[in-house]
């Protein structure tokens, strides 16, 4: 995926612009995992960005959405703590 990015402050004035590329790889497709809001069957994906300043790996479960985030270079992650299924 390829993407042009333009970014502005809060006036409307230009910050900066950057064409990027991002590649999206499925890495497993039954991922059972856990986080505080439950144990859920995930799909594992790997996002790597051209630059390799972001590499993150994220955890979607079916119906739910994403149940987790994890910044490989950094080792930062987000766990989805409550859902709730209308």
């Amino acid at each position: 995926m390829t993407y042009h990015r333009t970014e502005h402050d809060g006036q409307g004035l230009l910050i900066s612009e950057v064409d990027r590329s991002q590649t999206f790889t499925v890495e497993a497709t039954s991922v059972e995992v856990t986080v505080p809001a439950g144990t859920f069957d995930c799909i594992q994906i790997l996002r790597e960005r051209d630059d390799m300043t972001k590499i993150k790996r994220f955890w979607f479960a079916a119906g739910v959405g994403k149940i987790k985030e994890e910044n490989t270079l950094t080792g930062k992650v987000e766990e989805l703590e409550v859902y709730s299924v209308p």
